[in-house]
């Protein structure tokens, strides 16, 4: 957890997120840990699903679950409906946005998000957008409000906290 805590420090991780960090630190002595049994990489094949690895976009590893039959896709954290996305890891945006191709490539019907209600594969093009246009202005000097169309979106702190951990790369 140390280590953590230090990763989040140095990728200049919003406070909030540190201060989660140290909650969860906190709680960890009364903890039982149980290391996964089963490891992959690539994709591991669960018979209805298949769980694709993705690499570094949001997280260091990232994966989905595809339900191909239905056209479903348990996407995480690598796609947010009605909400800002997390970009303050410290992982390069065109990452995720290769991420995102992969995602689209499979062509959902359905998209479950790690946040927000369900949705289509306009959810998938949402996300492109949203991280083209932080990356635009995070480019451009001065402060920027959040554009319009992000307004109404839950997490709004994290506008802000993307434009700067974009500029302090």
């Amino acid at each position: 957890m140390d280590a953590y805590l230090a990763e989040l420090e140095g990728q200049n991780a919003p406070e909030w997120e540190r201060a989660q960090g140290r909650a969860i630190a906190a709680e960890l002595p009364g903890m039982q840990i149980t290391l996964p049994t089963e490891l992959f990489a690539g994709e591991l094949d669960l018979g209805a699903a298949l769980v694709i690895e993705q690499g570094a976009a949001h997280t260091a590893s990232d994966s989905v679950v595809w339900l191909a039959d239905e056209g479903v896709l348990f996407a995480g954290d690598l796609i947010g409906i009605n909400g800002h996305l997390n970009l303050t890891r410290g992982f390069p945006p065109e990452n995720w946005q290769a991420v995102l191709d992969s995602l689209a490539a499979l062509g959902p019907v359905r998209v479950v998000p790690g946040h927000g209600p369900a949705g289509g594969p306009e959810a998938i093009e949402s996300c492109r957008e949203y991280i083209e246009t932080v990356v635009e202005l995070a480019a451009k000097p001065g402060d920027h409000e959040i554009p319009e169309r992000y307004g109404g979106w839950t997490f709004p702190e994290g506008f802000q906290q993307n434009i700067d951990a974009l500029r302090a790369r």
